[in-house]
Parts: structure tokens; C-alpha cells; sequence
């Protein structure tokens, strides 16, 4: 039997016992009690033990174990009956289980001669009641409260017992709020203010309320019954909370606004800003070098309104200077004035990291130089631009030059979406976008970024970006764009160097687009490598080089097409290509062989060519090893009347669909009508060069085994100094190119092609690819 079954609370245990074995003086009796009880380690015996009514005066030994929260004591005398109580006064300082629970505390007990356990009833432990309750307190509250903005996390009150657990009233008690220059109300839009709180019958705690204060600074609440015995005076909250300046590893001096702060600052200075919500009254202009501007909070708790109430363009910081840091606060607009920007910066060595950018209508991060910018970071920021409307030049990330250099700049591991959309007509929106003027932009790393939903994922406007041996824009995401990386030449002539390396870009109309801005300009590639991306899924085109754009044609090599083995398909309409497979487009005016089966870094390698057949007899060849290499597929769909190879051991062989198409061979077949057919070879691993043993004093039919054009003396190295001519076939002419004689450095010979080759002396031809 419990007497008091307040949690955590000092009571009294009555604890009947069955003793089944006899027990001598000084033999032991453990209790060992549920796990949330305290137990102490000594207990004053005198009467606060007794067994059945004799106390254990006379017993020295009595052991107490709060981590097991077993008691063991010494029996003063065999008492006389088999059922004994043993009691344990509240002056033993045993103290009730410290939650609520309603049937599930029982106390086990066990002797020195009887080693089982006797087990007690069920007991129940309660909140209290209204006799025990000592104060009142702030159960749920904000430390830091917006300046005349009403929201947040609700208050409340609870009543508690002399231990600090909490109790519950009898009956509906009501107390006196106290809001310092401010006011209580009853709902979140403060719209119904109040001055007293009730707690209902049988509770502990009050229903929610809110509170609203326009005066900055601490403020001292309380909340008393209204005998006034139950009182939590003197809590205190903060409106519009401080504002950190640190100097030196120490607080130099809080203040109630960033503006404030910031002109109180000193180079190298921390400016720290704790969790609010705070609506600049004018754009907050940074002159400080080496600032940090940091909340303590983070971005979900730290919110910064831009100037409120201006039509004008306005921005909501601007920095003026080098070297400052912005960390951990979500910039949001002003219910979507035009021409706004979240944060401007003017100069180098900045960092912009772990921030959210709201609903803000023009460009969220703006770095548009008023000098060279020599470094700089934008990383692990979130920006969420207003969807799909019209409006031009609004980007998430933009770098743009001027009349000054921008180079060493890192934007990394950012999350974009909403700036334009698929199907939008905001022509210059873009999740990323860099853009030169006068100056010039290079040694830009962009990775690690998730670009979606955007008019263009990445935009790179009239600009430059040259890698000088990086990757620049690598390992990426650009996703359900209108085009997931949108490349023009603004309005000039520009040069374009860079490498996109390792991006996913999947599931937009464009995923890679070349573009002139106006019809009349060109981007002339310097070098421009294009590998090993995710470029299926695209609804139009994986890589379109509208009008010839590129001068020098894009390399897009190695990258995966979706499709399978296939890779990229042709198109339709004038800038279609010679594509042949079943994945994602590629235009005209783009080099996509080899490419990947798989997305990268899993995937063989495939490559792809074709064999353009005249009427009449045409000597053809393989450059390597094909995927399917029978006559029956190479030819499929030809109007072939006969097909031969030659040997000169054996002399003529008659093919037939079964028989091989090997590398270094060459073949005679005679066509009934103008045909291509297309080639397509995979790399599966690690291969043994192709070769081929070659007959002295013979005439030999050779295949010519690379992708590109060569000279005779280097096609023909392996055998040197064995061959004296090579005959080439025009298929057109349906007669013999001129022979190339030995050494032969000017003759040329061409992938898809065959040749005979008199050899002077036996020796093995090795090929090239």
C-alpha cells in the first residue's frame, strides 16, 4: 500500500509478506522497488521501519542501492506469525517513481531463507492533487519574441508540488497574467487579447496563449493564482532579440538590430543573431571587411524580410566590401516587390553558405563586381524562386562581370528550384547563371548542385568559362528544365572552354542547349568536353547545337544516352543527325561516339560509325570488334546480291548470314541499291588487340582498324619494310584508287574502307584501335 501517489514524491509503503521458512535474528529480508523510485543509502531506522509494528531500533545493518534500487535489512527477532507488514514511514525518505503510471509499479520481496519472490499488488502513481501544489510555472514559451508580430510557439502554465512534478488542480483555478509593455491574447492572429488564464478540474496545465509586444528589449512576464499563493514572477523574454556583436572571442555589446550592430563593428569582428523574425526597414549595407554575420539558430529560426513597403527595386543586404561572411538565415521577400534581390556582393573572399532565399522576385544571390573578385564560396544554400511567371533575368545563383574579372569562385552543394519553369516564357531565368559583360569569368567550379523546375537549370550568358585544367561544372543535377544547361553567345562572338563532366541531366525539353541569342552571334569552342553525364530522358534533345553554333563542333563523348547499347537518337527537322539509336536526341554538329551503355561510372563503352554502300562493288571493313558481328545483322535490311572475302591461301569464300565480321579483314560485297549501314561496337572490358598474319609474295585483303583517317606508313607500322603496295577501291568509280607505294607517307587510308597489300616477306598486321 502506498499512502501518497504523487510522482516523485516522499510517501509511505506498507508491504505485506509471506514468510514460508522460519527466520533467526539477523537474518535478511530484501525489497527491491520499481526502477524510477529513490532509494537512499542510509535511512535514520528508529520507527521509520517496522515490522509488524516493532521497529528496527536495535538493527545496525541496513544496506540501501538507488542504481538497483534495492533495500535489505537485518531481522531484529523471529517474529511469531508467517504474515508480517513491513512499513517504510515517509520519514525513510523513500520517494515515489518519477512518472505517471497507472497499474504497472509492483515491489518484489525475498528473504535470506526463501529465495522466492513474494510480488505486490498493481499500485498507481498520479500528477497529485491541489493540497501538494506549491507554485506555478512557464511550461511552454518563446525566449525570443518578433517585435509586434504575433505567432510563434504558444505560452502556457502548470501547476507543480514541492518536488518540482507536476500536479493537478481540483478544481478550475484561474490566474493573472503579467505582460510587461506587452499583452497576452487567446489565439495566434492576437486579435482577442486576454488577462487571465484558467487551469480546468483535474489538470495541470493551462490551454495555449500567445503573446505580442512592440517595445524591443526584455521584457518581465509572471502569472499568479489570484490568492496570489502560486507565483512565477520575473520570467523574462526578449522582443526582438539581441543582436551579438563579438570582438575577441566575447560579447562586446548587444543590439536589438543588425543595422545597429553592423556600424558598431570592427574588421574580423562575428556578428551572431539569434533566432526571430526580422523585417528590415531599409537594405542593410555591409562597409565592414572580414564581417561575419551569423545566426545562431539557423536558417529555419532566423528570418529576414526585405524592406517592407517600397515598390522600388531594393535589395536586402548588400555587401560593399571584402571578405564577409553570411551563415544560417532564410532571406524572404516582401510579398513580391518588383526588382528585389536577396544579397548583393561587390567584392572577393566571400562566403555565402547554409541559407534559404524565399519568394524573393529578382536574383537571390548577386555577385556583380566593383572590383576584381579574386575567391569566393556559395554553398549548401537553398533558393526557391516564385514559379512559372514571365518575367526576364531573375536567377537563384548569379555571377555576373561587368567591367571586372570574376575567376576562383566555388558554387557547391546548393538545392535551386522554381526560377522560370519548363514551360515558361521567362527566357532569362535561371537557377545558376554566369555572364560576362567587359570583364572576363573563369576558374568557376560549379558542382554538387540540384537544379530543378527552372526555365534553365545552368545559363552560361555571353560568357567564359575556362577551366585552366579543372573540372568547371561537374557532378551536378539539372532536372525539368526547359534546358538543363543553356550555353549562348549573348551578343558577340565569344569563346567558349570548359568541361561538363558527371552531371545528371535528365527530364527536360533541352538537356544540353548551344544557342546564339539572336541568330547573329557565335560561340567558337575552344575546348569544349562534354563526358560522362546522365543525359537521358530529355523530352526534345540530350545535346541541340541550334544553327551551327559551335564552330568547332562539341565533343560529348562517353556520355549516357538512355536507350541501352543503342545510344542517342537523330531528331527530326533540319538539325537532325546521323544518330541511330533509341535514347534521348543529339543534334547535327555534335560528336557523341563512343558513349556509355549505363550512366557513368558504370556502363562499357560504345562506339558507333557507318558504311555507306554505292551500287554495284564495294570494299568495306570494320574498325573494331562489333557488338553483333554476323554478316546476317551487319547487312540486315540491305539489298545485297553476293558477299566474299578473300585469302590468299584459300582464295574466295562465299558469305553467308552466319559468317563472322572480324576486325583487320576486309570484304567484298556487291550491292543492289545505295544503302548504310550502321555500326555499333562495345567495350566490355579489358580486350586483346586485334591481329592478323599476312602472306608473302601474296596479294593480302586487309581491313583498315581505326575511327579516324590515317597516313599508310602509320596504319601500316606493324608491318614496315613487308608490304610494297596498297590498293585502295572507289566504289563510286567502281575502278582502283592510284597505289601507294612503299614507304607511303602521303597516301591516306579511311575507317569503313578495304585494301589489298602485296607483301614482300610473311608478317602479322596489329591494329590500331
Amino acid at each position: 500500500v502506498v499512502a501518497n501517489t504523487s510522482v516523485n514524491t516522499l510517501s509511505q509503503y506498507t508491504i505485506p509478506i509471506t514468510v514460508t521458512t522460519a527466520l533467526a535474528q539477523y537474518d535478511t529480508i530484501t525489497i527491491v522497488f520499481p526502477n524510477l523510485t529513490t532509494v537512499p543509502t542510509s535511512i535514520n531506522a528508529g520507527a521509520n521501519i517496522t515490522i509488524n509494528g516493532t521497529s528496527l531500533t536495535s538493527i545496525a545493518n541496513y544496506t540501501g542501492n538507488n542504481t538497483t534500487k534495492t533495500v535489505t535489512i537485518d531481522v531484529p527477532a523471529a517474529p511469531g506469525t508467517a504474515e508480517w507488514d513491513l512499513v517504510f514511514t515517509q520519514g525513510a525518505l523513500l520517494k515515489n517513481p518519477t512518472t505517471v503510471n497507472s497499474s504497472w509499479w509492483y515491489i518484489w520481496a525475498y528473504t535470506s531463507k526463501d529465495r522466492g519472490k513474494n510480488v505486490s499488488a498493481n499500485y498507481t502513481t498520479t500528477r497529485g492533487n491541489q493540497s501538494q501544489i506549491t507554485q506555478c510555472n512557464w511550461s511552454t514559451h518563446d525566449d525570443y519574441i518578433p517585435n509586434n508580430t504575433c505567432g510563434g510557439t504558444s505560452f502556457s502554465i502548470e501547476t507543480l508540488d514541492v518536488n518540482g512534478a507536476l500536479c493537478n488542480v481540483t478544481a478550475s483555478t484561474t490566474f493573472t497574467l503579467t505582460a510587461g509593455d506587452g499583452s497576452f491574447y487567446s489565439n495566434n492572429d492576437c486579435s482577442t487579447a486576454i488577462g487571465t488564464i484558467a487551469i480546468a478540474a483535474n489538470n495541470g496545465n493551462s490551454s495555449g496563449f500567445w503573446y505580442k509586444c512592440t517595445t524591443p528589449g526584455t521584457q518581465n512576464i509572471s502569472a499568479r493564482d489570484l490568492n496570489g499563493s502560486w507565483t512565477r514572477d520575473n520570467f523574462s523574454v526578449i522582443v526582438n532579440p539581441m543582436v551579438q556583436l563579438w570582438g575577441g572571442g566575447v560579447i562586446v555589446e548587444n543590439y536589438t538590430t543588425l543595422a545597429l550592430a553592423e556600424a558598431a563593428a570592427l574588421p574580423y569582428d562575428t556578428i551572431k543573431v539569434l533566432p526571430s523574425t526580422y523585417g528590415l526597414s531599409a537594405t542593410l549595407v555591409i562597409n565592414v571587411p572580414h564581417l561575419t554575420i551569423e545566426s545562431t539558430g539557423g536558417a529555419d529560426s532566423t528570418i529576414i524580410y526585405g524592406e517592407s513597403g517600397s515598390a522600388a527595386a531594393t535589395v536586402i543586404f548588400r555587401v560593399d566590401t571584402n571578405n564577409v561572411t553570411v551563415d544560417g538565415f532564410t532571406f524572404k521577400g516582401d510579398n513580391g516587390t518588383a526588382g528585389e534581390d536577396g544579397i548583393d556582393f561587390k567584392y572577393g573572399g566571400f562566403t555565402i553558405q547554409n541559407n534559404k532565399f524565399i519568394d524573393i522576385m529578382n536574383d537571390n544571390i548577386m555577385i556583380e563586381p566593383s572590383a576584381a573578385i579574386t575567391s569566393g564560396l556559395i554553398h549548401n544554400n537553398t533558393l526557391i524562386g516564385n514559379g512559372t511567371g514571365a518575367a526576364d533575368y531573375r536567377g537563384g545563383i548569379w555571377l555576373e562581370t561587368y567591367s571586372y574579372d570574376i575567376y576562383n569562385v566555388t558554387i557547391s552543394n546548393n538545392t535551386v528550384s522554381n526560377f522560370g519553369a519548363k514551360n515558361s516564357t521567362a527566357a532569362h531565368c535561371a537557377g545558376i547563371k554566369v555572364a560576362e559583360t567587359t570583364g572576363e569569368l573563369y576558374n568557376v567550379t560549379i558542382t554538387g548542385n540540384t537544379v530543378t523546375d527552372c526555365y534553365s537549370g545552368l545559363a552560361t550568358y555571353n560568357s567564359i568559362i575556362d577551366l585552366n585544367g579543372n573540372e568547371a561544372i561537374a557532378n551536378n543535377t539539372f532536372s525539368g528544365c526547359l534546358a538543363g544547361v543553356w550555353v549562348t553567345g549573348g551578343d558577340s562572338t565569344n569563346t567558349i572552354n570548359f568541361t561538363l563532366e558527371n552531371n545528371t541531366i535528365t527530364n527536360n525539353t533541352y538537356g544540353i542547349w548551344f544557342n546564339e541569342e539572336s541568330g547573329s552571334q557565335t560561340l567558337v569552342a575552344a575546348a569544349v568536353t562534354v563526358k560522362h553525364n546522365d543525359l537521358s530522358g530529355n523530352d526534345e534533345w540530350g545535346i541541340y547545337d541550334a544553327y551551327d553554333t559551335v564552330t568547332s563542333s562539341p565533343v560529348a563523348s562517353y556520355n549516357y544516352w538512355g536507350g541501352n547499347e543503342t545510344g542517342p537518337g537523330n531528331g527530326t527537322g533540319a538539325y537532325a543527325s546521323n544518330a541511330t539509336g533509341s535514347g534521348t536526341n543529339v543534334s547535327e554538329n555534335v560528336t557523341y561516339s563512343p558513349w556509355l551503355d549505363a550512366p557513368y561510372p558504370g556502363g562499357n563503352t560504345t562506339y558507333a560509325s557507318s558504311i555507306t554502300f554505292q551500287l554495284d562493288w564495294n570494299f568495306i571493313s570494320v574498325p573494331k570488334a562489333l557488338s553483333n558481328a554476323t554478316f546476317g545483322f551487319l547487312l540486315s535490311g540491305q539489298n545485297i546480291s553476293a558477299s566474299y572475302s578473300y585469302d590468299p591461301g584459300t582464295g574466295w569464300t562465299l558469305l553467308n548470314d552466319t559468317s563472322p565480321v572480324e576486325v583487320l579483314a576486309a570484304y567484298w560485297v556487291d550491292a543492289n541499291a545505295v544503302g548504310t549501314i550502321n555500326l555499333t561496337y562495345v567495350i566490355t572490358g579489358q580486350e586483346v588487340p586485334a591481329s592478323k598474319d599476312l602472306t608473302g609474295d601474296k596479294w593480302n585483303a586487309i581491313g583498315f582498324s581505326n575511327f579516324t583517317a590515317m597516313n599508310t606508313n602509320a596504319t601500316l607500322e606493324s608491318i614496315n619494310a613487308s608490304w610494297s603496295t596498297v590498293l585502295g577501291w572507289n566504289d563510286t568509280a567502281q575502278d582502283y584508287d592510284p597505289a601507294i607505294i612503299w614507304p607511303g607517307g602521303a597516301g591516306i587510308m579511311n575507317p569503313g574502307e578495304g585494301y589489298w597489300v602485296w607483301m614482300t616477306a610473311n608478317d602479322t598486321l596489329c591494329a590500331l584501335s
